[in-house]
């Protein structure tokens, strides 16, 4: 176990300007992702296939998650091994902004499923581009004291990034070309200038000594033995089954209001907005609360057994009758994201930051977020079609 006083990342200078830009850069990449997947993406897959939408969608996550799972960890080694003015990662994340807001825009332009999961897999891999490399600024930049609160701004970033997204693009559902131009323009207006904020001129970055590393040695820097590392493997288990869960739901939850509430697509967007702002009030309200009291009592790992028993519960209000069925899971979107706000920073933070040793290991999370939701995806989709539509 890492000591939380050992000042394992000593550069606190102009910590607050990491923060800012650790902070920012995450919001607004998930305002653009948030929204063309969650909201504009199903919207122009119900238009394409009103019949197979539930099952389009969950082949375009798994194919997406394939291309995470290639991608992440390469561009978590290629940053790794870069030197340059602006640090090892920010030119890796400023490239990653751009082409996610150019593959972002080219959602715009197809009229075909073959085209979508093709843009599909260029917006995963460009996110995995971002979130690798950024992944790294917490135990690259951030004291060990801090990495609950650096994390829990990472975290709500990227949660409450993905809500503000669906409430923008909600609002171009019926003009979806125009709602994807937004998002991009929106990316590369606030991603661009933030990422500047990371840039790193410390002494890591100074040339370094040029080193032959065969691509076996770099797979097998991948595998981490759980026995030898077994904070960082169940650190690894736990982000992973929770983001599961998450977004078993959350991708599908269009949707759900759609088939199973039996609202219809129209209704449902107009609801999605409220549905998704509840879900954020849950995540603001726990999450960084929680990273800072956890960083002074020096604990992470009650936080996450906590979460997990409040976030269990909650979607079993999804199998009450359909009786108030709105305000049903209003509440329960309401209580889910509480334990989804606890959880992340001191998972991340606690142990996932501080990564398992060894002389070269990738810059990458262990369980990749696009990897984790598509999962998700990719698992319900055999059987969500028939769950989603109304009983009865």
């Amino acid at each position: 176990m890492t000591d939380l006083a050992t000042p394992v990342a000593t550069r606190a200078k102009g910590l607050g300007r990491v923060m800012a830009g650790f902070f920012g850069v995450q919001l607004f990449v998930n305002i653009a992702n948030g929204g063309a997947a969650n909201s504009l993406v199903p919207n122009l897959i119900a238009r394409l296939e009103p019949d197979d939408k539930v099952a389009v969608l969950g082949l375009i996550g798994a194919v997406a998650a394939v291309a995470a799972v290639v991608t992440q960890p390469l561009w978590g080694v290629l940053s790794d091994r870069t030197r340059s003015r602006l640090g090892r990662r920010v030119p890796w994340i400023l490239a990653g902004v751009v082409g996610l807001a150019l593959s972002i825009l080219g959602f715009a332009t197809v009229g075909s499923v073959v085209l979508i999961l093709g843009a599909a897999v260029l917006v995963s891999s460009f996110y995995s581009m971002i979130s690798g490399p950024i992944s790294a600024i917490v135990p690259d930049r951030a004291p060990v004291s801090r990495r609950g609160l650096f994390s829990a701004l990472g975290s709500l970033g990227i949660f409450v990034g993905g809500l503000i997204g669906v409430v923008i693009a909600s609002q171009f559902v019926s003009t979806i070309p125009v709602g994807f131009l937004v998002l991009a323009v929106i990316l590369l207006v606030g991603g661009v200038p933030l990422a500047f904020a990371l840039r790193d001129r410390g002494p890591s970055d100074a040339p370094a000594p040029r080193e032959r590393v065969s691509w076996a040695e770099t797979l097998r820097s991948f595998f981490v033995n759980p026995r030898q590392h077994p904070d960082f493997f169940w650190a690894f288990v736990a982000r992973l089954v929770l983001i599961v869960g998450y977004w078993s739901i959350v991708s599908f939850q269009l949707y759900i209001l759609d088939d199973y509430i039996g609202l219809g697509l129209d209704k449902a967007n107009e609801l999605f907005p409220l549905t998704t702002a509840v879900l954020g009030l849950g995540i603001i309200v726990a999450l960084v609360p929680s990273g800072l009291l956890s960083d002074r009592i020096g604990r992470r790992k009650p936080f996450v057994i906590v979460a997990s028993f409040v976030y269990q519960a909650a979607p079993r209000a999804g199998l009450l009758q359909r009786t108030d069925a709105e305000i049903k899971r209003m509440i329960r979107d309401g209580v889910r994201p509480t334990a989804t706000g606890e959880e992340p920073p001191h998972n991340a933070s606690g142990q996932a930051a501080t990564p398992a040793p060894g002389p070269r290991e990738p810059a990458a999370d262990p369980a990749p977020a696009p990897t984790r939701a598509s999962c998700a995806r990719c698992r319900r989709a055999p059987w969500s079609r028939r769950s989603c539509r109304p009983a009865g």
